[in-house]
């Protein structure tokens, strides 16, 4: 029994010897412009971008019309 937990202690060592721990902050976001229009054009564009992802696109055609309910044997 002690071999045996000798291994086991020996084998969790060795599992985590490479584990690392950091903080994980993400880096700030970069701009590749030239200048102060271009920065405010492109967050004008960005904030565009993720308002118009954010509305629900609207149907261009209609739901089908469904001769039974749905739900029903027929």
């Amino acid at each position: 029994m002690n071999y045996v937990s000798g291994v086991m202690e020996k084998n969790i060592e060795r599992k985590y010897d490479h584990v690392y721990v950091t903080d994980h902050v993400k880096p700030a976001e970069k701009l590749l412009t030239h200048s102060e229009e271009e920065d405010l054009a492109f967050y004008n564009y960005k904030m565009k971008l993720a308002a118009y992802k954010k509305e629900a696109p609207k149907p261009v055609v209609p739901k089908p019309k469904r001769k039974y309910e749905l739900g029903s044997l027929m």
